[in-house]
């Protein structure tokens, strides 16, 4: 399928930089296209966002039941983070630091200022609330409430940093 060969050879990398076990299965929700070898790499990019977009309404949702419950299910908790730094960070990000990103410069717009510096921005931020969030998860595992405050916190800004960085 279209999604599997979009994805496949990004989560085989990460595999052999160490990351543990990767979950495939996204890529069958990313939809099949009859005309894969066609897809023009903006539009792989923007079939990556609608299956980050899941993950964040996922987060969203643990978030929003950490809070009240102030308890965190660890599971899903663990899970979305090991997608969000496998998948959106190294791979969908990596692939627009290191190939759009460098084309958009090709074309006259500069890297240091305007859209691409504020897009690299977002990306170091989203890194910075990830490392929050999986901070944040070790010092919970001991139901400790500030944690889980920090967790969600963090949690709540990296869903709404990506909403909107999607949608530029």
């Amino acid at each position: 399928s279209v999604s599997a060969r979009i994805a496949r050879p990004c989560l085989t990398s990460i595999k052999a930089r160490g990351a543990r076990k990767v979950d495939h299965s996204f890529s069958a929700r990313m939809g099949a296209r009859k005309d894969a070898m066609n897809m023009r790499p903006t539009e792989i990019l923007s079939a990556e966002h609608r299956v980050i977009e899941q993950v964040l309404d996922c987060l969203e949702k643990i978030a929003e039941q950490a809070s009240a419950r102030q308890s965190i299910d660890l599971p899903s908790a663990e899970k979305a983070l090991r997608f969000l730094k496998a998948f959106a960070d190294q791979c969908h990000h990596g692939k627009e630091e290191g190939l759009l990103f460098p084309k958009i410069g090709e074309r006259g717009i500069p890297a240091r200022v305007g859209p691409v510096a504020v897009m690299r921005d977002e990306h170091e931020e989203g890194r910075a609330r990830i490392r929050g969030m999986t901070d944040a998860l070790a010092a919970a595992c001991g139901n400790d409430p500030l944690a889980i405050m920090r967790f969600c916190e963090h949690a709540q800004g990296y869903v709404e940093l990506l909403r909107e960085h999607i949608a530029k």
